[in-house]
């Protein structure tokens, strides 16, 4: 048997090493050839690697990443909890004032946030990143609890000022999570 050609690494040959049928033809190996200690024959401990198959492993497809920030535990917990049931690697965002430095870092899908108890320190980080244009990317979803309507216009205009893409009230925030996830990823 020859070497292998310039044909590649097809599906194919990999399927061959992991099951070790054809390895040794694949590496150049004959009958004869590497394995006269046992009597001729290749077996896998005559192969030159730990695990041959090793090297053609694809690699790990990972999860999209999220940033979350959040004061409140109930909501923001449950905020967590929904977003990596959805499938995001959800990364918490506890330093507002670091939060260009994570993003440069993380390259994270989104941002959610919670407006209600420092809606000054999240609209400032938000519009830094605004600002840069290595992460004036980043969708930014924020949420906030509305008591009545007159909160409501406040948090909708400073949401807006800032540069969020979405804003939502949290009461509605956990069962139409992918929906709006969805919306603030939309591209415009």
């Amino acid at each position: 048997m020859g070497k292998l050609g310039a044909g590649g690494y097809g599906e194919a040959w990999v399927d061959r090493l992991r099951t070790g049928a054809g390895a040794a033809a694949a590496f150049g190996i004959e009958a004869g050839e590497g394995g006269g200690r046992r009597g001729g024959r290749w077996r896998p401990g005559d192969f030159p690697f730990a695990n041959p198959t090793d090297l053609f492993q694809r690699p790990a497809v990972t999860k999209p990443l999220a940033l979350l920030y959040y004061e409140s535990l109930v909501i923001g917990n449950q905020v967590l909890n929904r977003l990596q049931a959805l499938g995001y690697r959800v990364v918490l965002a506890p330093d507002l004032g670091k939060l260009e430095e994570l993003v440069l870092r993380e390259k994270p899908l989104v941002f959610v946030a919670e407006l209600d108890a420092a809606v000054s320190r999240v609209s400032s980080a938000v519009r830094l990143l605004r600002s840069n244009p290595a992460t004036a990317h980043v969708p930014v979803l924020a949420f906030a609890d509305f008591k009545d309507a007159r909160a409501q216009a406040k948090l909708a205009d400073e949401a807006r000022a800032c540069g969020a893409n979405l804003l939502a009230d949290q009461t509605g925030l956990l069962t139409q999570l992918p929906e709006l996830l969805d919306e603030v990823l939309r591209v415009d």
